[in-house]
Protein backbone atom coordinates (compact mmCIF):
# COMPACT_ATOMS: atom_id res chain seq x y z
CA UNK A 1 0.00 0.00 0.00
CA UNK A 2 1.25 3.38 -0.87
CA UNK A 3 1.84 6.04 1.49
CA UNK A 4 0.46 9.96 1.66
CA UNK A 5 2.61 11.55 4.47
CA UNK A 6 4.62 10.77 7.37
CA UNK A 7 2.81 10.37 10.64
CA UNK A 8 3.96 12.75 13.22
CA UNK A 9 5.75 13.37 15.22
CA UNK A 10 8.06 11.41 13.63
CA UNK A 11 8.49 7.55 14.28
CA UNK A 12 10.39 4.70 13.23
CA UNK A 13 8.39 1.59 12.57
CA UNK A 14 9.71 -2.11 11.80
CA UNK A 15 10.47 -1.69 8.89
CA UNK A 16 13.16 0.78 9.31
CA UNK A 17 11.43 4.05 8.03
CA UNK A 18 9.15 6.20 9.27
CA UNK A 19 5.57 5.70 10.13
CA UNK A 20 3.04 6.82 7.00
CA UNK A 21 -0.25 7.53 7.03
CA UNK A 22 -1.82 5.81 4.43
CA UNK A 23 -5.41 7.02 3.62
CA UNK A 24 -6.75 10.39 2.86
CA UNK A 25 -8.97 10.56 5.90
CA UNK A 26 -5.67 10.01 8.33
CA UNK A 27 -4.14 12.73 6.43
CA UNK A 28 -6.88 15.44 7.10
CA UNK A 29 -7.06 14.23 10.54
CA UNK A 30 -3.07 15.11 11.45
CA UNK A 31 -3.97 17.83 9.29
CA UNK A 32 -6.87 19.54 10.91
CA UNK A 33 -5.03 18.39 14.72
CA UNK A 34 -1.43 20.00 13.32
CA UNK A 35 -3.41 23.31 12.28
CA UNK A 36 -5.60 23.90 15.83
CA UNK A 37 -1.95 23.19 17.81
CA UNK A 38 0.48 25.62 15.70
CA UNK A 39 0.57 28.93 16.86
CA UNK A 40 0.84 32.09 14.31
CA UNK A 41 3.91 33.04 13.59
CA UNK A 42 5.52 29.13 14.04
CA UNK A 43 5.12 28.06 10.37
CA UNK A 44 7.35 28.97 8.48
CA UNK A 45 6.71 31.37 5.21
CA UNK A 46 3.15 31.53 6.52
CA UNK A 47 3.07 33.53 9.84
CA UNK A 48 -0.59 33.54 10.24
CA UNK A 49 -0.84 29.87 10.25
CA UNK A 50 -1.95 28.78 13.36
CA UNK A 51 -5.23 28.74 15.69
CA UNK A 52 -2.80 29.51 18.48
CA UNK A 53 -4.91 28.03 21.78
CA UNK A 54 -1.79 28.44 24.22
CA UNK A 55 -2.89 32.14 24.23
CA UNK A 56 -5.91 30.95 25.39
CA UNK A 57 -4.92 29.03 28.63
CA UNK A 58 -3.75 32.16 29.77
CA UNK A 59 -6.67 34.48 29.53
CA UNK A 60 -9.38 35.03 32.22
CA UNK A 61 -11.54 32.54 31.86
CA UNK A 62 -14.52 34.35 30.23
CA UNK A 63 -17.76 33.43 28.76
CA UNK A 64 -17.26 34.19 25.40
CA UNK A 65 -13.56 32.66 25.56
CA UNK A 66 -15.30 29.20 23.86
CA UNK A 67 -16.92 31.26 21.21
CA UNK A 68 -13.70 33.31 20.44
CA UNK A 69 -11.75 29.91 19.86
CA UNK A 70 -14.54 28.26 17.93
CA UNK A 71 -14.28 31.29 15.80
CA UNK A 72 -11.00 31.05 15.35
CA UNK A 73 -11.12 27.19 14.81
CA UNK A 74 -13.61 28.19 11.96
CA UNK A 75 -11.70 31.01 10.22
CA UNK A 76 -8.54 28.91 9.75
CA UNK A 77 -10.03 25.78 8.92
CA UNK A 78 -12.06 28.06 5.82
CA UNK A 79 -8.40 29.64 4.92
CA UNK A 80 -6.35 26.66 5.11
CA UNK A 81 -8.20 23.42 4.66
CA UNK A 82 -11.34 24.13 2.97
CA UNK A 83 -12.23 20.53 2.31
CA UNK A 84 -12.67 19.92 6.03
CA UNK A 85 -16.32 20.84 7.02
CA UNK A 86 -16.55 21.83 10.98
CA UNK A 87 -19.69 20.21 12.29
CA UNK A 88 -19.36 20.89 16.19
CA UNK A 89 -17.48 21.80 18.93
CA UNK A 90 -18.03 21.08 22.31
CA UNK A 91 -15.78 22.16 25.23
CA UNK A 92 -15.33 20.35 28.97
CA UNK A 93 -16.21 23.86 30.77
CA UNK A 94 -15.03 22.70 34.33
CA UNK A 95 -11.50 22.40 32.93
CA UNK A 96 -11.48 25.77 31.34
CA UNK A 97 -12.21 27.16 35.10
CA UNK A 98 -8.82 24.92 36.12
CA UNK A 99 -6.87 26.33 32.96
CA UNK A 100 -6.95 23.20 31.36
CA UNK A 101 -8.54 23.15 27.33
CA UNK A 102 -10.11 19.98 26.99
CA UNK A 103 -12.54 20.29 23.66
CA UNK A 104 -13.83 17.56 21.11
CA UNK A 105 -14.47 18.87 17.43
CA UNK A 106 -16.58 16.80 15.14
CA UNK A 107 -15.72 17.36 11.49
CA UNK A 108 -16.53 15.68 8.54
CA UNK A 109 -14.29 15.31 4.85
CA UNK A 110 -17.91 15.46 2.56
CA UNK A 111 -15.42 14.16 -0.32
CA UNK A 112 -14.38 11.81 1.54
CA UNK A 113 -17.96 11.27 2.65
CA UNK A 114 -16.27 10.60 6.00
CA UNK A 115 -17.26 11.89 9.41
CA UNK A 116 -14.43 11.89 12.58
CA UNK A 117 -13.50 13.74 15.65
CA UNK A 118 -10.70 14.96 16.73
CA UNK A 119 -9.84 15.69 20.88
CA UNK A 120 -7.76 17.75 22.17
CA UNK A 121 -6.43 18.79 25.39
CA UNK A 122 -3.85 21.32 26.52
Amino acid sequence: MSSIAVKLPLMYDSDGGYQMLRTLASTAHQNLKMLILTEPGERIMIPEYGVGLKRYLFENSHSGIESDISSKIHQQVRRYMPYIKIRHIAFDQQEIDRGILQMRIHYSVPKLNHNSQLDIST
